[in-house]
């Protein structure tokens, strides 16, 4: 039961990425949970939001990345160096 409500919260992530930077409140309730609950059933699996919402953020990092269609220089005209200088 404890590996399904991360795996449940994962795919939550990965379905709507927009959640990553909502907070617990907000998965809380897209998964139809309470703030506390989700808190307490995570801490009696041995998982936190932030914990998981790390692998998550890693795991879409390595998947945008590698997809050149979603490459930074498309989005911006400009190379990622270049951006951080500024010019």
């Amino acid at each position: 039961p404890g590996q399904q409500l991360a795996s449940q919260i994962e795919q939550a992530f990965l379905d709507k990425p927009r959640l990553l930077g909502l907070g617990l409140e907000a998965l809380a309730e897209e998964l139809g949970l309470h703030a506390r609950t989700l808190q307490r059933r995570l801490k009696d699996i041995g998982d936190s939001h932030s914990a998981i919402q790390g692998r998550v953020r890693y795991r879409l990092a390595q998947q945008w990345l590698q997809d050149p269609t979603l490459a930074f220089t498309r989005w911006s005209g400009q190379t990622p160096s270049r951006f951080r200088r500024g010019t």
